[in-house]
Parts: C-alpha cells; structure tokens; sequence
C-alpha cells in the first residue's frame, strides 16, 4: 500500500528525473561549448568557491575540489571537453594554491625511485625526472584550478603527474600512474583526499 508515500517528494524526483543531467546519453549539449581552454596563472576563468549550476531541480557544485569533468566533458554543460583537470589547495585543505604547475609524464618515464634499474635513473636522486618526458605543463589558476582541452594529438593517460611550486617546495609525486585525467574525481572534494602543498 502506498498511503503513506510523500506526493510531494515523489514528484520532486519526477521533475528531476525528466531533466537530463551531465551524463546522460540524452543531455542536450550546444556545439558552441567546444572550445580550446587552458589554465593560467592568474586567472579567474574557472569557477570560484560556492558556485553552483542548477540543471532542473538538481543543482551541481563546480567549487575548487568538485569533479571538472562531470560538466566539462560531451554529455555536460561544461565550457570544453576537458582532457586533465584539477585542484591544487594549500595544505590546510581549504585555501586554493594559486603558484603550482602540474606536469604529466609518461608512464615509463616518471619519477626515479629507490634502487631504480631504468637507464634515465642511473646515479640519479629519488624523484628525478627528464624534463623532456613531460607531455605537457599545467599552471594552477588563481583559485587553485589546472585544466586543459589541448592535449597533443594521440596522448592519453595513464599519465604519471608531478606537482612542483614556485615558492621553493619539494616537488610531489604520485607514487604511481593515473589511468584518468579527472583528478578531483579521486583528490576532491566528494574523497576528502586533496592534492596539498605546504604540509
């Protein structure tokens, strides 16, 4: 029996449900929204803390730490179609870190590691890396942000990124490979586990 069902709540989730949210094959996409973007120091293109975007009765956080590539991608509403994107905060896990460049090397080339037998890493330190690996460098926004649409043609992940600062900081590493480029999807706000500097 269903006497005690609350109408109000069920036609809530109707409305909700006959909206296509990102993901969703039938998401109405504009073409328009297929752009070239990518993160610079500075700037403050991305989208600041507490924003939210209503699609239907939902509305979606696309704060610092929120998971870029679920608007960001062909089935959402995002300005681009994201390869890699990110957020780097400070290392009290709330204040974005505006001064970072994030590197992506090839799986085979990233970071030495104790007792490495790789050729690149012979007589070299722990978390030595060839610059010339690097497929690509990504400065963090203003708001902590690194995103881009431009990945050179026919790279893909796994990557192996690094996160170096402009203010003196060791380098972090990855102690493996990324098979995604969404890297809030692991290191955001919906884990707790954040990419940190300064700790």
């Amino acid at each position: 029996m269903d006497q005690f069902t609350d109408h109000g709540q069920a036609d809530a989730e109707a409305d909700a449900d006959a909206t296509p949210q990102p993901g969703h094959p039938d998401f109405p996409r504009s073409p328009a929204l297929d752009m070239s973007r990518v993160s610079e120091r500075g700037g403050i293109a991305s989208h600041p803390p507490g924003n939210v975007y209503p699609i239907g009765s939902l509305t979606h956080d696309r704060s610092p730490g929120s998971q870029c590539m679920s608007c960001h991608q062909s089935l959402g509403p995002g300005l681009g179609l994201f390869d890699v994107a990110g957020t780097i905060f400070a290392a009290n896990g709330v204040d974005a870190y505006p001064n970072a460049t994030v590197k992506l090397l090839p799986v085979w080339a990233g970071p030495c590691g104790e007792n490495d037998a790789r050729e690149h890493c012979e007589d070299q330190p722990v978390g030595y890396y060839r610059e010339e690996d690097v497929i690509v460098a990504l400065e963090t926004d203003a708001r902590g942000n690194f995103y881009t649409t431009d990945l050179p043609a026919g790279v893909e992940p796994p990557f192996w990124p690094i996160v170096e600062a402009e203010d003196g900081l060791a380098p972090r590493a990855m102690r493996f490979p990324t098979s995604s480029g969404a890297c809030n999807m692991c290191h955001g706000i919906s884990t707790g586990i954040r990419i940190r500097f300064g700790e």
